[in-house]
């Protein structure tokens, strides 16, 4: 029997199944309360999560379009998916998952992940439709349908919300029924500032990572982002690009901003598992590489977010994956026996992926251009709380950076390299890298990448540093692969280059001021390179006494630092005391080396000389009275160098009685004077004056220990000697200094010091050091004593003596013993033969011809004069001998010439001045004759030019006569004897046409000696020679002669 009624029992199960459904919806609250408390503080998930579930809803052999609306109050989400259905609406309400339900293969249709999407709001409007049959298809409308969660945190109201929202859902089972579905299904959320904000900074990450999303999910076709908030409206599609590289295919995303033009965005990608799984590859351009930046590297459909341990450039989707619930990233090994499953199928998949991309990367990678963009391997490997973890990391990024290297990636020098290479590039090492990218003020990289390229093989400029990151975070431990600072400085030390300053300033810069000691890096003022150890901050050196110094000792220059790199690095202090000791020490070994101990010292000279000259011609002030600056001008002309006086200032720090150049100086002068004492006469005469200034100021002083040490003081004649080897001269005049030439063999003026120096030796004012007249003479007059007065010179000293002049008196004096004896000594004086020859000349009586012979006998070329006189007195006789017998030719011809031709009524007769003989006859020219006889040999006869120019001047009325004569007996002609014509005839030759073959020769004359006083020209007197075979050309004889000449006055 029923004990309750059935209204009883109906009110008892309606109020369990209200309990049961309460419990039931108290666990779906408590959940949806712990995910939003999980939500954290970003909104990167939560917009995926509605494309999620859009493309969930896809209709079958149709993608999902989406758009996505953004105003002041409101983030809408919408798409042209799939309608609602009972189920997935109370599964939207109640947030049950995808994994909970049976059969469900999508990504996660309104799961616990769509709790994230509550960031944009906890209020959701919902508008759409509900599929509520399939057969028939019936569709109820979903207006304003709102789901509340703004009670999540208190679960009792939370409750009655949910419960609410269920029994609404069930009451849409009951709307008005309809065929077709609404076409849009949308999700608003209510905003307020904060939500917009993160509703704006969720589209700025789905218009980001829009393209790639819409590569990997075939079932989204494109999406719409309207964003009123700012103004933007962007859309995206897509489309298939074929490739011309083997297995890569392309996505092309047209991306529409209103008011502008379409941009295409080209996805380049691999495929693998059927379509499953997707790598996207760093390409803008089927070879161009470029960055991916900071896109999330795994997706599964849509990009998991969360810390990118997996940070390599390429973006890896697989359907296969299986992500953690939070979708920060695929499932991975973890010391936790009930994922080991799943992630091991993961690694899987990864590494069928990876092998595929590799060998792809090896077959393409080298034709790619910008490869260093896809080369990083930002792999986390340590610092992971689980041990399987880190050793999946460490195993993965191994065998990364194992492919990586193996690849040509790195340009270097014009080439691409791998790491594998055997010559593979060095990058910077870590430390230097971290300081050069870290110097945003300066642009270090400039500055030491010519001097590591020139150490070793290293990439590009461009890509140095990037590189220099990237390989040392794919090998940290492998320092082969490493550029030190230490390698480059080496480099630096033998090879300064064009950025010398900067990479030193860089060295310091670095902290490490110790290379300086261990390698040469600074330059000297002559650029040469050296460690700090042997150079010197030489500021008081300045550039003029350093080029003195320079060329004078080279050696003191080295260790200055040039002054452009004293900045760099604090050095030892180098001041003008230290040079003038340095100087000192110079000039004193080369003393040594010369003067001391030299097997035969010797003044130094040559350059050494020469720039020390240099060196003391400068000086601290202008217009000095020293003794340096009245020596120095001096010993530039004694050398033949132009003097030229330097200004060279004091240093401010210098005492005010500092001399850097007094020591060497004094060396200077001591020289000089070792050089001087080896001059000739000639030197002296021509330096005179500057000797006599010299000696003068280089005496005293400084000089006192050897000024009179060397032979720099000229005797009488110019000569130089000591100033001990000789003496001072008082009243000593030229015939004394003759006499004692001539008496004593000796130059007297060779041993008297040169007046313009007696008052610099004081030693010259003592008696023992003077010569003096009566000293002179008394030496001349004891040598005479001595050999017996036989030196003609006495005569010269009697008749000196003899003036009746008070110089006549003194001399006297002076040779009081000669005078005396004057009579006897000039008798004595002379040979046997020498006094007959002078009675010879008193016997003329002619006192002036007497004066003449005995002034040529003075003569020091007497002898030649003679001899000279008796050869013209020998010539005149022979030229009037000469003449006379020409005479004698005439004549005996002009007689020949009248006997035949005197019949004729033709007068001959002797007549100089162009010709010999000249012959006439009234009414007729004259007819000239010249006779040449040879007397000596059978040379050549010779015309006077007055001849020559008579023959040429009448050639038809002129001939020559040559008679040979060299046979003939000189005594008949000196007897003036006649002789037959017939004798002589065949010695006797004839032209008569001589003026007509000397014609060219007259002219040539006449013109070589043509022209004025200022051109050159013949001057003077010349003989014209016929040769003898003129004559013999065209022989003609006398008496073919006198018929022609008869010819001539007929």
């Amino acid at each position: 029997m029923s004990i309750l009624t059935n209204e009883e029992l109906k009110l008892r199960k309606d109020d369990a199944h209200k309990r049961e459904l309460r419990q039931n919806v108290k666990s779906h609250c408590t959940k949806i309360r712990d995910g939003i408390r999980k939500n954290g503080s970003t909104s990167g998930r939560a917009i995926w999560e509605l494309f999620q579930n859009a493309g969930d809803l896809s209709k079958e052999g149709c993608s999902a379009k989406i758009r996505i609306t953004l105003n002041d109050n409101a983030f809408i989400f919408a798409h042209k998916g799939k309608s609602f259905t009972y189920d997935s609406l109370c599964s939207l309400v109640k947030q049950v998952s995808s994994q909970e339900k049976e059969e469900d293969d999508t990504v996660g249709q309104y799961g616990t992940g769509f709790l994230t999407t509550h960031k944009f709001g906890r209020k959701i409007v919902i508008n759409g439709s509900m599929l509520i049959s399939e057969n028939p298809t019936v569709y109820v409308d979903i207006d304003n349908f709102l789901i509340n969660r703004e009670n999540f945190d208190n679960i009792p109201l939370f409750i009655e919300d949910m419960t609410e929202q269920i029994m609404k859902v069930n009451d849409l089972m009951d709307a008005e029924q309809k065929q077709e579905a609404k076409e849009w299904t949308e999700l608003s959320y209510e905003l307020n500032d904060e939500r917009k904000i993160i509703a704006q900074t969720a589209i700025d990450e789905a218009i980001k990572l829009m393209p790639y999303v819409l590569t990997f999910n075939d079932n989204i076709g494109c999406c719409t982002i309207q964003d009123n908030t700012r103004s933007k409206n962007i859309t995206f599609t897509k489309n298939d690009e074929t490739c011309s590289v083997k297995d890569l295919l392309c996505k092309r995303i047209m991306i529409t901003e209103e008011d502008e033009s379409t941009k295409n965005f080209d996805c380049f990608y691999l495929e693998m598992h059927d379509g499953d799984s997707r790598i996207i590859l760093p390409l803008k351009s089927e070879t161009q590489v470029c960055s991916l930046g900071d896109t999330p590297r795994l997706f599964v459909h849509f990009p998991l977010i969360g810390p990118n341990h997996f940070g390599i450039n390429f973006l890896f989707h697989s359907h296969r994956f299986t992500p953690e619930e939070s979708r920060d990233n695929i499932i991975v090994p973890k010391d936790n026996d009930a994922t080991d499953k799943t992630a091991m199928e993961n690694k899987q998949v990864l590494d069928e992926m990876t092998m595929m991309l590799w060998n792809f990367l090896e077959a393409n990678v080298h034709t790619w251009t910008d490869a260093i963009k896809m080369a990083s391997l930002h792999i986390k490997d340590k610092g992971y709380n689980e041990a399987k973890t880190e050793k999946y990391y460490e195993e993965l990024k191994e065998s990364w950076v194992s492919e990586f290297s193996k690849l040509k990636l790195i340009d270097a020098k014009g080439k691409r390299y791998s790491m594998d290479d055997e010559n593979h590039p060095v990058i910077l090492e870590p430390s230097l890298e971290t300081f050069i990218s870290e110097q945003y003020d300066t642009d270090y990289l400039s500055v030491i990448y010519p001097y590591a390229e020139g150490k070793a093989t290293i990439p590009c400029k461009e890509e140095l540093l990037q590189w220099s990151k990237i390989i040392a975070e794919w090998n940290p431990g492998k320092t082969d692969n490493f550029l030190t600072l230490e390698n480059i400085v080496e480099y630096v030390s033998s090879n300064k280059g064009a950025n010398l300053h900067d990479i030193l300033q860089m060295i310091v810069a670095t902290g490490h001021s110790d290379f300086f000691d261990k390698y040469a890096l600074l330059p000297n003022r002559e650029g040469t390179l050296m460690k700090r150890g042997e150079l010197r901050d030489a500021k008081p050196i300045v550039t003029d006494l350093y080029n003195l110094v320079k060329n004078f000792n080279y050696s003191i220059c080295t260790k200055f630092v040039h002054e452009d790199y004293a900045d760099i690095i604090a050095l030892t202090d180098y001041n003008r005391t230290n040079l003038r000791e340095e100087l000192n020490a110079t000039v004193k070994s080369k003393e040594d080396e010369c003067w001391k101990d030299a097997e035969k010292p010797t003044y130094y000279n040559g350059n050494f000389e020469q720039h020390l000259i240099a060196l003391c011609s400068s000086f601290t002030t202008t217009g000095g009275d020293s003794k340096r600056n009245k020596l120095m001008p001096l010993i530039c002309r004694f050398e033949g160098v132009e003097y030229c006086e330097k200004h060279i200032p004091a240093w401010p720090d210098d005492a005010s009685n500092f001399d850097l150049y007094r020591q060497i100086f004094v060396s200077l002068v001591e020289n000089q004077m070792m050089k001087i004492q080896f001059k000739g006469s000639g030197w002296v005469k021509d330096n005179l004056e500057d000797l006599n200034l010299f000696v003068d100021n280089a005496r005293g002083d400084d000089y006192k220990n050897f000024c009179t040490q060397y032979a720099i003081y000229p005797d009488m004649n110019g000569e130089l000697h000591k100033p001990e080897e000789l003496k001072k001269k008082e009243k000593v005049n030229d015939e004394l200094f003759y006499f004692y030439q001539q008496v004593l063999g000796e130059d007297l003026k060779s041993k008297c010091v040169d007046e313009c120096f007696e008052s610099y030796y004081a030693n010259y004012a003592d008696d023992a050091c003077k010569y003096t007249a009566q000293s002179v003479a008394k030496e001349i007059q004891n040598k005479l004593s001595a050999d017996n007065y036989q030196d003609t010179v006495l005569l010269d000293i009697i008749e000196l003596t003899e003036k009746e002049s008070s110089d006549g008196l003194q001399w006297r004096i002076l040779f009081k013993d000669i005078y005396d004896q004057r009579e006897s000594i000039r008798y004595n004086l002379g040979s046997e033969v020498e006094r007959k020859a002078i009675n010879k000349m008193l016997k003329q009586k002619n006192p002036a011809l007497m004066e003449r012979m005995a002034d040529i006998s003075e003569r020091e070329d007497a002898d030649k004069v003679l001899d000279a006189l008796n050869d013209t007195i020998r010539n005149i006789e022979h030229d009037a001998y000469i003449k006379m017998l020409g005479k004698y030719m005439e004549n005996n011809i002009q007689v020949y010439l009248k006997d035949a031709l005197g019949s004729k009524g033709i007068t001959v007769s002797n007549q100089q001045n162009g010709q010999d003989i000249i012959l006439s006859k009234k009414g007729y020219a004259d007819y000239h004759i010249e006779v040449k006889s040879r007397w000596e040999s059978e040379q050549s006869v010779e015309m006077t030019p007055t001849q020559f120019e008579c023959a040429v001047k009448m050639p038809e009325r002129y001939a020559l006569i040559s008679v040979n004569m060299y046979h003939f007996d000189r005594s008949r002609a000196e007897k003036n004897e006649l002789v037959a014509l017939s004798e002589l005839y065949s010695y006797i030759k004839c032209r008569d046409n001589i003026g007509y073959l000397e014609e060219d020769l007259k002219k040539r004359a006449d013109d070589a000696f043509r022209g004025g006083e200022n051109d050159i020209r013949l001057d003077g007197s010349y003989k014209v020679r016929v040769p003898q075979n003129v004559f013999d050309l065209n022989p003609l004889d006398f008496n073919e002669l006198t018929k022609r000449i008869i010819s001539k006055f007929s």
